[in-house]
């Protein structure tokens, strides 16, 4: 028996003067920023002028740049994805979009100053956003492979590309908030603790009097004298992996006074000072059987055993420094979403300075899509940037006329309508009038991945549980 086969020949097409975007959902996330005066501190931020009177305006660069992080642009060259998405412009105000050699150009105007200074205001002007609070800030380093010849690139610790050259960035996470305090860029060949008090006496500068650094944790590249010292001279109190030098081994074969926490791990401690500490400190030393416990340090003196040795001036007992000290984790997540999301490694210049100027403009987009997780979308939200492209701002989208007004049009099912009201509304609301108990609006996430029933005031009552809200100022 023969089969009639339908032969599919191809849909027809044609063109249309319409404006289409697909990224209709960052118009929650631009009413977001708009309400808590972005564009106003862009503005008022010392960014470097152009040089001629034809010259782009610096506050459109930059805002064209946060959007081209946003959508998922990891060079310089990607921001041509903004200049043409005529309707993604009229969502942020962007009038027009540089060239990519106009990027380029601005980036590379940056000198040591003007980093100092634009980031500076940037950052404290975002964290005076955050309502004060006592935070732990955990202080981490990455590798950034660098292919070229750029200034600043150069061979040092690569574990992933031995011999390459690479940029040796240094990072602080306020853990409870899940944002970068401070960030530098720095040359492939250094340490992970060079300069470190400099820059903590920066993180200090950027949380202002309004916040305060209650614990800081670190692993063996921190545990540096000068930086304990400068700790305890602000009274911050601090868990840093201590490092396992031939004296403090000898040390800790000779400890004889174990606590037995359970069946695997017994602790113990004792006082210590390092060459170059300027007294002795408080030594947390946990020991695990090595057969129940592959990771850890192999002291030669005592075998059988793995050890996890700390550095602190709390008082707790050994086994809630350790549990203290493990929540430092996930400042590695932190650092994977800004590589795989917010293209860190990215939107390298040949100037050392232009590329840090261009690393620490993503580590912004980073903390300004952090607000609006934790305002708009509650502070249990954990979705990463590349999840929230598809559940909330992959939202096809028209820009038309109503009337003598540009309207966006949203192609959203009615069911996912009521879902996208509810998070307008509450990015709204972002004024400090919005943060009171009173105000209550329910509505549905009906989005797949936001399948629960939600309330306008939920956010605000998580948020305000981690003393972390928005204000108008």
């Amino acid at each position: 028996m023969r089969k009639r086969v339908q032969v599919f020949e191809g849909l027809p097409w044609r063109f249309t003067d319409k404006r289409f975007t697909a990224w209709g959902g960052f118009r929650v996330l631009e009413e977001m920023l708009r309400r808590i005066g972005w564009p106003q501190a862009l503005a008022t931020a010392p960014l470097p002028e152009p040089r001629s009177n034809r010259g782009c305006c610096p506050v459109m660069i930059v805002q064209s740049f946060l959007v081209t992080v946003w959508t998922g642009g990891v060079r310089f060259a990607q921001t041509a994805m903004v200049r043409y998405d005529e309707a993604l412009r009229s969502m942020f105000g962007l009038s027009h979009v540089a060239s990519v050699s106009t990027f380029t150009r601005f980036f590379k105007r940056f000198n040591r100053g003007d980093v100092e200074r634009v980031f500076g205001n940037l950052s404290s002007w975002c964290w005076q956003r955050v309502a004060a609070h006592s935070w732990t800030v955990d202080l981490d380093s990455s590798v950034l492979t660098r292919y070229g010849h750029q200034e600043g690139s150069s061979r040092g610790y690569n574990p992933r590309h031995r011999g390459k050259k690479s940029h040796h960035p240094l990072m602080a996470f306020a853990a409870e908030c899940r944002m970068v305090v401070n960030a530098w860029l720095r040359p492939g060949n250094t340490n992970d603790g060079a300069n470190v008090v400099n820059f903590f006496r920066e993180v200090l500068g950027v949380l202002g009097q309004r916040h305060r650094v209650g614990l800081v944790r670190a692993d063996c590249g921190f545990c540096i004298g000068s930086f304990l010292d400068l700790l305890e001279e602000k009274q911050i109190d601090y868990i840093v992996v201590c490092r396992l030098m031939p004296t403090l081994r000898r040390q800790i074969a000779g400890l004889k006074d174990w606590v037995q926490l359970n069946e695997r791990i017994e602790a113990a401690e004792c006082q210590y000072q390092a060459e170059g500490w300027s007294r002795p400190r408080r030594i947390v030393v946990l020991r695990f059987r090595a057969a129940e416990r592959a990771t850890g340090q192999m002291l030669l003196e005592v075998p059988g055993y793995t050890y996890a040795i700390y550095v602190t001036n709390l008082r707790l007992s050994a086994a809630h420094v350790r549990e203290l000290y493990l929540g430092r984790a996930d400042s590695e997540n932190r650092i994977k979403e800004l590589l795989q999301d917010f293209a860190i490694a990215g939107f390298v210049s040949q100037k050392f300075w232009a590329t840090e100027a261009a690393f620490r403009m993503a580590i912004l987009a980073y903390n300004l899509m952090s607000l609006f997780r934790q305002f708009v979308l509650g502070s249990a939200s954990k979705h990463t940037l590349s999840t929230l492209r598809v559940q909330c701002f992959a939202i096809g989208a028209s820009l038309g006329q109503s009337g003598h007004k540009q309207m966006l049009r949203l192609g959203l099912s009615p069911p996912r309508r009521q879902w996208f009201e509810g998070l307008f509304s509450i990015a709204q609301a972002t004024s400090p009038q919005s943060l009171q108990p009173t105000q209550k609006v329910q509505f549905v996430m009906q989005n797949p991945g936001f399948n629960s029933f939600i309330s306008a005031s939920s956010p605000l009552r998580s948020l305000r549980s981690l003393r972390l809200s928005l204000t108008g100022d």
